[in-house]
């Protein structure tokens, strides 16, 4: 069923009155609101993960030509893990190649809650798990 861009609410109804049952249900294209123009893409092992966060509106010639982007602020992630341990969160500024900033976190019910420092374009997480 297509969905076209914009605040929308689904509702499931099961109108006969039977049985309903939902194996799944996929939103492949969905964006938050609050944050639409933002990636975040990530690889995960056991003891390591990998995370890149972008602006989608943010391109290669930025620092060239054109204007910056608005900063983004106050984000958060949601990463899930297995591990109960705790995990060290290097964030990255992908442009200059240092660490601006380095967290701890612990899972909470399945996930880790990331919130990653301010940032224009994009910016790299690298979290190694601390048993």
């Amino acid at each position: 069923m297509e969905v076209p861009a914009g605040r929308h609410e689904l509702t499931i109804a099961n109108g006969e009155g039977d049985w309903l049952q939902v194996k799944s249900i996929s939103v492949p294209a969905y964006r938050s609101s609050r944050f639409p123009d933002v990636d975040a893409l990530g690889i995960a092992g056991d003891d390591l993960m990998v995370l890149w966060v972008h602006d989608r509106r943010s391109t290669w010639r930025d620092p060239y030509k054109g204007p910056a982007p608005s900063p983004r602020r106050g984000l958060r992630l949601s990463v899930p893990t297995a591990s109960p341990d705790a995990w060290r969160v290097e964030w990255w500024d992908t442009f200059r190649g240092v660490v601006v900033r380095s967290d701890a976190v612990r899972p909470e019910t399945g996930a880790l809650t990331l919130s990653p420092p301010d940032f224009e374009r994009d910016l790299a997480a690298r979290l190694t798990r601390t048993p």
